[in-house]
């Protein structure tokens, strides 16, 4: 097994640097499409990259000195979930926060990948850091930091999974317009209930439920080509452990079909319930 080490620095004081190594938001400013961190020793570290889905827990919590997770890829043999760490130090300087990254446990070939990644991320960590609201990010391994043996990661449809990302986080975040950015004008919609079946109606839709979620953690994804399984628990005052789950068709960077299943009951208010 390998390691790989590296760092930067940034001019913000540490306990501001920490909190995007431990926060939804904070992550998924810098890295990832979507994340859901519990950051307690033994605690979920999720975070979808470029569709991939990165799963580990949290080893050590340490505000606002160190951060260490177990790291690995759900649906990888080479690297499952938590077959490595990645350690973040932070070091006050008098510019601010040295942050050193240590990620250990790295097969040989996953060590090209893995650099390549951290060289693209840590100078976001950086603006993101700073203020900077950066655009979505859009980028995946190429072929030359694959495994020599097979893919590193596992094998999705990049362009298909980017974009249905892009569609979740925009709207579970609140931004429907941002959302329906990613979804064709022709768009077939299909949900429980039957007037869902135009674009227009699908802003409505979302437009309707999203100030009731307080959450919406991933279970699982599928993808086959151009089309992309989810499930997650969209979760609410009322239901909490509710799980949806989304069939989405692509073509060309857009969301062409939407296939939505979820219990309505479990959504009702209190008084509503049936008996």
């Amino acid at each position: 097994m390998a390691e790989h080490r590296t760092s930067i620095e940034i001019e913000a004081p540490p306990h501001h640097v920490f909190d995007f190594l431990v926060t939804d938001a904070g992550m998924t400013s810098w890295m990832g499409q979507w994340a859901s961190l519990d950051p307690v020793p033994g605690g979920q570290f999720a975070v979808d990259i470029a569709g991939y889905p990165a799963r580990g827990v949290f080893l050590e919590v340490d505000p606002p000195r160190r951060v260490t997770v177990s790291w690995g890829f759900a649906g990888n043999e080479a690297l499952p979930p938590g077959s490595s760490t990645v350690t973040f130090e932070l070091t006050p300087i008098s510019t601010g926060t040295r942050v050193e990254v240590v990620h250990a446990g790295l097969p040989e070939g996953d060590v090209p990948g893995h650099i390549a990644g951290w060289n693209h991320f840590l100078p976001r960590l950086t603006r993101a850091v700073a203020g900077e609201q950066l655009p979505p990010d859009t980028w995946t391994p190429d072929a030359e930091h694959q495994r020599s043996e097979g893919a590193a990661m596992p094998n999705l449809d990049d362009d298909a999974n980017s974009t249905v990302d892009a569609y979740h986080q925009a709207w579970t975040s609140g931004d429907v317009e941002q959302a329906l950015t990613y979804v064709s004008e022709d768009v077939r919609c299909f949900a429980p209930d039957e007037s869902v079946t135009t674009k227009t109606d699908w802003r409505d839709y979302l437009a309707g439920f999203v100030p009731m979620l307080t959450g919406t953690p991933e279970h699982s994804r599928m993808a086959d080509g151009d089309r992309v399984a989810l499930w997650y628990f969209p979760q609410t005052e009322v239901a909490k452990t509710t799980l949806a789950s989304e069939l989405f068709t692509v073509r060309e960077g857009q969301i062409v079909e939407i296939r939505l299943a979820f219990d309505r009951l479990g959504y009702l208010p209190q008084h509503q319930q049936p008996a």
